[in-house]
């Protein structure tokens, strides 16, 4: 059987045949290959093609800029890691919205 849990403070059972995965952050190319993969399946959002290409690519030029702090980066690759939350993240941009990943929840 294989649990998982979005990263939240909780101590795993203690049998013996337990064993424990973390899973990495993708990295900014991983996310980027994400967004543009699910582009065929957001056409009818109000943008497409190119426009929803340079879209992806500046927010996350904002998103995981040199210019925030590594902590801030590090938490931002951790949400986009979650394909949930990169999927609504790509739906949001091709909806013209700006995605606020402290907001997804919203």
């Amino acid at each position: 059987m294989v649990l998982t849990t979005q990263p939240i403070a909780w101590e795993p059972p203690q049998a013996g045949a337990t064993r424990r995965f973390e899973l990495q952050p993708l990295d900014r190319e991983q996310i980027a290959e994400f967004l543009l993969s699910c582009r065929p399946r957001i056409e009818e959002f109000v943008l497409g093609g190119n426009a929803y290409v340079a879209a992806c690519r500046a927010f996350l030029d904002s998103t995981l800029s040199p210019a925030l702090g590594a902590e801030e980066r590090r938490a931002n690759l951790v949400v986009l890691s979650n394909p949930m939350d990169l999927t609504l993240v790509a739906e949001l941009i091709a909806a013209g919205e700006p995605p606020t990943l402290a907001r997804l929840v919203e």
